[in-house]
Order: structure tokens, then sequence, then C-alpha cells
């Protein structure tokens, strides 16, 4: 069964059983477990009774059977109840007993994951509305196990769950998780350069997302790692997760495709309360929740900025967007002998924010795009086509850092526009409306590794970006040319900014650019602050050739005639 007629099904099941009897913004919160406990069920199935078994001996023996049986039967979990989706249906009068003590069940790290669904507070109602039996039923028509689903098209039917509930309740479905044909394209650009260094046996490599949601970055990126460059890494996946059942799920599916579960950790908060304080990675993909408000996090954020060994060395950007927050984070944890970094963001952290010596400035994105083009950690930027997310049509990019560039990409930055390259969709899917193939996907890497200016690529020094910014003043004077003063203060009668390339000195340009045109003004030269923009989409940009004056003179004119008849 496909994909998409899995998520139909599980869709349909929603709207037919709870439509009338709970909000939308509910539909998620029973789902989404049930979801999650076929899978469980199906992966359990073929040694059911035999651990039912084996726990009755343990505790007859007084033996702690959780060791016993995960080592005995090689599972990461296990449930000792005698009920299952199947048999549970043979009951119906006793369901909500039955289906309770199914629950209880679990060893002890699944009931700490179902405790984030917080499926307990909804038996009661399921069972008064008549539901919970026909949700067991239904689900136990859909095959959920991880031979028939993997990992990867698991993450697929759940994040598009997600993005449904979450757009029945009108809800920003984009905090949730990334279309995969962006995580495809973001993973291919982190990975492609490192096709030779990840040769080789007994190499260990981690990859880490402060914003893991689901985990389909991670579980994408060491895919793609195993199928195209080494099959014999071995790849640790950590990621931090704020929303519950987003981290329920991803850690149940580990749990399921025998990754460490212990490293996706439960967070408030990724900028307040860090999972992995002082751990390195080597590589980090994260969705940051851009064009959100941190309001909630600036206080801890403040107490950070004055720890001189805290994450955001460089400073805050504005409380609208937290973006450039969580790349300090990775920033932070980068591998000393290298680290490579892909992320998501729209246009803001290009421009935000006025050049400051204020760490603590309320809009510091100058100072932590200086950070980072200074330290030469900026390796590619790509602005995606718009319309590519389920939540926004707004153009997005994708960023790569690394520390540790070929020597061509020293003190270089690559910018590829790559928004005319895409397919549109069938049906639109919420605001996306395009997507990125792999044809697509090939010819943009393509484009990344050949390093060559065309009309997709541009190549910068990292200075090109860079820029002095001072004040001018010019005063007020009298007739005989003295200024004028109120209180023993000049009276100013302008004041403006010059913005002066890094590579003209400020007394040069002041000669060339401003002398000729105004007279007596003044500067302090101490107010003199260097601040970092990136006009990413002027760069491409490509004034129409007008090939003809006199026939574009013409079809004006008739097209003034046509208007004229038409009003008279």
């Amino acid at each position: 069964m496909s994909d998409n007629n899995i998520t139909n099904l599980i869709k349909g099941i929603s709207n037919s059983l709870l439509r009338n009897r709970f909000k939308p913004h509910q539909y998620g919160e029973i789902i989404l477990p049930f979801i999650v406990l076929k899978r469980l069920d199906t992966f359990l199935s073929k040694n059911k009774q035999l651990i039912i078994k084996e726990y009755k001996t343990c505790i007859d023996q007084n033996i702690d059977p959780d060791k016993v049986i995960k080592s005995k039967f090689g599972i990461p979990f296990y449930n000792y109840s005698k009920f299952n989706f199947d048999n549970l249906k043979s009951d119906p009068q006793n369901i909500e007993k039955n289906f309770r003590n199914y629950l209880s069940c679990f060893s002890d790290n699944m009931i700490e994951i179902f405790h984030h669904f917080k499926l307990e507070s909804k038996i009661d109602e399921l069972v008064e509305y008549d539901i919970l039996f026909k949700l067991i039923d239904r689900f136990d028509g859909i095959s959920l196990g991880i031979d028939s689903v993997s990992n990867h098209k698991m993450g697929q039917i759940y994040e598009e769950c997600i993005r449904y509930y979450a757009e029945l309740y009108d809800e920003e479905s984009g905090n949730h998780f990334t279309p995969r044909d962006i995580v495809k394209l973001l993973v291919s650009l982190v990975f492609e350069p490192e096709k030779e260094s990840l040769k080789g046996k007994d190499l260990i490599r981690s990859i880490y997302d402060p914003c893991c949601g689901t985990g389909g970055m991670l579980t994408v990126g060491k895919d793609w790692i195993l199928e195209n460059i080494n099959n014999d890494l071995k790849i640790d996946l950590y990621g931090q997760e704020f929303y519950p059942q987003s981290y329920a799920i991803c850690k149940s599916d580990f749990l399921m495709t025998g990754e460490n579960p212990e490293d996706i950790r439960k967070t408030k908060s990724t900028l307040t309360d860090d999972k992995f304080e002082g751990k390195k990675f080597h590589y980090m993909l994260v969705n940051p929740p851009f064009g959100v408000k941190w309001d909630e996090d600036l206080k801890e954020v403040e107490q950070e900025l004055a720890n001189p060994n805290g994450r955001f060395k460089w400073g805050r950007p504005n409380i609208d967007d937290g973006t450039f927050l969580f790349v300090q984070e990775m920033v932070s944890k980068m591998n000393p002998d290298g680290s490579r970094v892909g992320f998501v963001s729209n246009y803001s952290p290009f421009f935000t924010g006025k050049p400051s010596k204020n760490k603590n400035s309320k809009s510091n994105e100058s100072a932590i795009r200086q950070g980072l083009l200074e330290e030469d950690l900026v390796e590619l930027i790509v602005q995606l086509p718009d319309r590519m997310f389920f939540n926004t049509g707004i153009p997005t990019f994708l960023w790569i850092l690394s520390n540790k560039k070929t020597k061509e990409r020293k003190g270089k930055v690559q910018l590829i526009d790559c928004s005319s390259i895409y397919k549109n969709l069938h049906q639109n899917l919420g605001e996306k409306a395009k997507k990125i193939t792999k044809e697509d996907r090939d010819k943009i890497v393509k484009i990344y590794t050949n390093f060559e200016e065309n009309k997709y690529s541009k190549i910068k020094e990292n200075t090109f970006f860079g820029y002095q910014l001072i004040e001018l003043k010019k005063y007020k004077k009298n007739s005989d040319g003295e200024v004028l003063k109120e209180k023993n203060k000049k009276l100013i009668q302008n004041k403006w900014e010059e913005r002066i390339p890094l590579n003209i000195s400020f007394e040069k340009y002041l000669k060339e650019e401003v002398d000729p045109y105004i007279d007596d003004y003044e500067y302090d030269e101490n107010s003199l602050l260097t601040g970092y923009q990136i006009d990413f989409i002027r760069y491409f940009y490509e004034f129409e050739k007008i090939e003809n004056l006199s026939l574009l003179e013409k079809e004006l004119n008739q097209t003034i005639k046509e208007i004229n008849e038409e009003i008279s």
C-alpha cells in the first residue's frame, strides 16, 4: 500500500469517527498515538506469546524481567499483556478495561513515551462516545509494521498527518517539520563533499538536530550517507524536541529501528534547556522555527549572553525571529576537527539589524553575520523556489556552514539561486505548490560542486558583504559661518549615515563620494562601526534589455489610443 493510501486511510478514520465529538485540534492527540501503538503492536507480534511466558517466569522466580526479555529477544521494549490489536476486538463489552491493561503492560521506556502522548486522559471520552473499539478495529486493518513501512516512509506519514491536523486547527504546521524534498536537498548539500572523508571502516560520525521533530532530518541524513557513501559507517543520531507528541513519535521509532532513543531528549526549549551542553557533533541539520517569537526564552538567553563561554557569543537577534540563536547554538557545538551545518531560514537574517558595539543590542543580527563571515564559516547559501513549505509561500533559503573549508573555498561564499529549478505539484498541499525532484536536486548539487560563476551561481569574498558605518553631521551656521549653539550644544542642520565598503578606507570614501557634494561636515572617527549584510536577491537581479525603443514607443502609443477609445 502506498504512503498516500495509508495517510488517506488514517485521515478517513479521524474524519469519520471523531467529527462532531472532538474539536479538530484534538484529532492529532488521539490519532497519532494510535498510529504508534499499531506500529509497536506489529513489531512485537512475532514474539508476543513467548514474551508473555518469559515475563511470567521472571516474576515467579523474582527476577527483573526487563533485562532478561530485552536480551533474550533482542528487542528494546516489550509488552506482556495478553491483549493486542487483534484480540482486543473479541471482547467489545470490556474494551476499556482490556485496553488500559494493554497500555499498562508496556516496558517502562514505552510508558515514558506514552506519557507524552497523554492518551490516558482521552480514554474516558473515547469510551463514552463508543469510539475506542472502532478505533482499534479500524487501525488493526492498516499495515504499519517496519517490514512493510520503512522508518523513512513512516516519517512521511507521521508528518503529513501532523500537517493535516494542524491545518484543521489553523496552526502553523511548519513548526513541526520540513517537506522531505527540502530535507533531501539540504542533506545532499551537507554530505556530498564528504564522500572521500567518510570512506573506510571503523569510522564513527554524529548527526545532531536541535529541533528534531519526528526525526526526519536525522534519519534522512543517516540514510543518505549509508546509501551514497559508506554502508559500514557507524552514525549516531542526537536530537532535542519541544513538542511532546513529536518527541514521543521520534523516540518510539528510534526504539523500533535500532537507534539509541536515549539520545533523543525532551526539552522545554533548546535555547534555555540545552540537553547536550558541551557536546560536539560532526554534522548538524535543522529547520529552526524561523519567523517565530522567542520572548518566553528572553530572560535565560540574556543571562547566557553575559557568559563569555556561553552559546550566544555574537549577540541576540530581534525578538521576532530566533533563527540566529539556533545557528549560534550549533556553531558552539562544531567539532574543532571539522563540522558541517545545514539549516533553513527566511530572508530576515540576511539584512535585519544594524551594527552595534553592544552585544546585548536588541537586534544584533549584523554582529552575528559578522561573526559567521569573519570566522569563515559560511560556505553556501541557496535560494529555494517560493511556495515550497506547507504553511508559507515566502522565499526560503538553505545555509551550509563549515569550519573546515577546502582550499578553493576558503574566504569565500557561494550563492546559488535555484528559485527557478522545480516542478509543480499536481495538487497543492497547503501553501506548498512546488517540489524539488531528484533531477532538480542533482542539478543544484552539481552547480554547488562545480564551484563556478554562472547565471545560477555567484562566488563572493567574505569581505564583499561587509561595510563600515559612520555618522556624518552638518551644523547650522550664521551668516558669518559660525556654528550656532543652544545651551552650549551645536545645532544640527542635518545628519546621516554612510556605508563604506570594507575594501575602501573611510577617508578615501569621504574624499571621493561625499566631499564633492557636501562641505563643512563633521564626523567622529570613534563612531565607526563594522557591519555585514547579504543582499542575496539583488546579486541575481538582471535588468530587462529594451531591444527597440521605437517599437516600445509605438506599442505604448497604441495602448494609449485604445484606452482613450474605450473611455470616449
